[in-house]
């Protein structure tokens, strides 16, 4: 009896040791994956459409994953850990599924404006966020062409308007705070330099959509 007992004690501690393995283990892929991705308010997503795609198939795996664990056996700190894993995986998930999905998640202005307007950050790291999303805006936009396929006519519209706003901001709010910012004057040109560009790839994007939007 006392045998018996043992054994079921040891394979209970093994299915427990085994849980926890699994559960850390997904907590510390998907943690990996997640960084990976770039998920910041203050810069830009760009991403490939096949990275994008394979971005996706990743973290959904891992999302099936951690849901095949049963967290009724776990205990609280995994329990704690389970929903934390969960809550992240949810968080990036849905922002790479609108980069794939939806033409209103692609919006420049929207993060020039909070970085423009965040009273959290110097002036130093202020325009170097902005410079950063200049710099890659062509790439990101280039990106929105490649990666949707066939978004609603209501997002479309919706998509259209948020461009237009952003054209309004880069040429009007973003140029007048650049000439009142204190900068060194190479800064400013070159900040000055990145905006054509931007505002090319942004028309683009409105009015040379692939034939299959």
């Amino acid at each position: 009896m006392m045998r018996k007992a043992g054994i079921a004690l040891c394979l209970a501690l093994c299915l427990c040791c085994g849980r926890e393995a699994d559960l850390a283990q997904l907590q510390r892929e998907a943690g990996q994956r997640i960084a990976e991705s770039n998920i910041a308010a203050d810069k830009l997503l760009v991403m490939p459409p096949d990275t994008l795609r394979a971005r996706l198939d990743q973290l959904e795996q891992y999302e099936n994953e951690l849901f095949a664990l049963d967290t009724s056996r776990l205990k609280a700190n995994e329990r704690k850990l389970w929903k934390q894993t969960h809550s992240s995986l949810q968080d990036v998930l849905k922002k790479l599924r609108e980069h794939r999905d939806d033409p209103v998640a692609y919006n420049l202005g929207g993060i020039v404006k909070r970085v423009l307007t965040s009273d959290t950050l110097s002036d130093e790291v202020r325009w170097k966020l902005i410079a950063e999303n200049l710099e890659q805006a062509p790439a990101y936009y280039q990106n929105a062409q490649r990666t949707l396929k066939h978004p609603g006519p209501q997002r479309l519209r919706l998509a259209v308007q948020k461009q237009m706003l952003t054209l309004r901001l880069l040429n009007g709010e973003l140029r007048d705070s650049l000439q009142t910012a204190s900068l060194p004057p190479s800064q400013r040109r070159y900040i000055l330099k990145l905006i054509p560009p931007a505002q090319s790839a942004i028309k683009d994007y409105i009015y040379r959509s692939p034939p299959r939007w």
